[in-house]
């Protein structure tokens, strides 16, 4: 992961200085997982050691990824652009939000009442029904809701 992250910094720079703009960088990185993930499908390689090296860490996520992006974000914004245009960002910020937050709760739980939401149990290695309690599909929805605001600022460009 930590790999992943210095070759999302490199690709970043690199289209900076080459003045490149096509694509994203998270496509690219998207792009070099998936290659990653084919070579240890199709080769020789112990999958199984090679996923316990793989295991996430949200504690690398929310205490070492989060805040260089957010502290970016916030000290590379234009104060006068955004003081300017305040009235759209707290509409798309808080109104947008919360549809989608809306949007997400309700969806999950219509799918979840239709009996849609399935996992492997490993133990029988059949697909057994996904219990889940209203404050738990609630609170994945407010999760899916924050990690999208995250998305929307690093699509910002700072140039202008």
């Amino acid at each position: 992961m930590f790999f992943l992250m210095i070759g999302y910094m490199l690709i970043s720079s690199f289209k900076s200085s080459r003045g490149i703009s096509y694509g994203h960088e998270a496509s690219y990185i998207t792009a070099i997982g998936f290659l990653i993930s084919c070579v240890v499908y199709y080769s020789s390689i112990d999958s199984q050691s090679f996923h316990e090296h793989l295991k996430f860490n949200d504690n690398v996520l929310f205490y070492v990824c989060i805040p260089p992006i957010v502290f970016a974000s916030g000290y590379n914004m234009r104060r006068k652009r955004f003081f300017q245009n305040f009235k759209n960002i707290m509409i798309f910020g808080v109104f947008g939000t919360l549809v989608t937050y809306i949007f997400f709760a309700s969806l999950t739980m219509l799918v979840h009442s239709y009996g849609w939401m399935t996992m492997w149990d490993s133990s029988t290695k059949t697909w057994v029904p996904l219990e889940l309690s209203t404050s738990e599909i609630l609170l994945m929805s407010s999760l899916l809701c924050s990690t999208d605001v995250i998305a929307a600022i690093s699509m910002v460009k700072y140039e202008e």
